[in-house]
Order: structure tokens, then C-alpha cells, then sequence
């Protein structure tokens, strides 16, 4: 039982995260990517000459977004995601591991 607990207590403890792509279209580029991103957002960039930059989003304005030591202006943004949390995984993923795992053990044994 112990042990039942101290996975339960493990598998608790996880995060289910996934960068989300931002949309933005050319004529609409500053102010979408404005709407979308705030600080203290995590962000994934990659510019129009290829540089590839994931950092934690400091501050950002119409002209570029700042973060652990980059800058990036908006203008060179060819894509842009964004990480997002989910509840759901987060809580879903790890305990439907543990019934597989249970259920592959041959179940708890008896309580008591």
C-alpha cells in the first residue's frame, strides 16, 4: 500500500505542457502576436533567417519581445508558439498510466 501511495503521490506531481502555434497573417503581424503572447509566457521563435530561439517572455512591445538575454523583433518572426498548460493531461495522463500499471501488476492485492 506504501508503495501504491508513493507512485500515486509521483505520478501527481507531473506537468502535461505542448507549445501551441500562434497565427498571425503578414498585414496583422504586430498586433496579433501582441494579443497572444504576455510575460512570463515560454515561447519557441524562429526567425525569418532561421535562428531558433525558447525563452521565458520578459516584456514585449510593438516592435520586439524580450526575454533571458534575447530580443527578437516582431517583424522577424516567421514562427512563434507558445506554451500552454492542460489541466486535463495533466491529470488524465499520468493516472490512466497507473490503472495500466495496476491492471498489468495484476491489480493491488488485498487492503488491510
Amino acid at each position: 500500500m506504501k508503495k501504491f501511495l508513493l507512485i500515486l503521490i509521483c505520478t501527481s506531481l507531473t506537468a502535461c505542457s505542448s507549445l501551441q502555434t500562434v497565427d498571425f497573417s503578414p498585414e496583422n503581424h504586430s498586433q496579433e502576436i501582441l494579443a497572444n503572447i504576455l510575460p512570463g509566457d515560454n515561447i519557441y521563435i524562429e526567425t525569418q533567417d532561421g535562428q531558433e530561439y525558447e525563452f521565458e517572455v520578459e516584456s514585449i512591445n510593438t516592435d520586439s519581445v524580450k526575454g533571458e538575454g534575447n530580443e527578437v523583433s516582431l517583424s522577424d518572426i516567421k514562427i512563434l508558439e507558445r506554451e500552454e498548460f492542460s489541466l486535463l493531461k495533466t491529470i488524465t495522463y499520468p493516472y490512466l498510466g497507473l490503472v495500466i500499471l495496476v491492471l498489468l501488476a495484476g491489480g493491488v492485492g488485498p487492503i488491510g
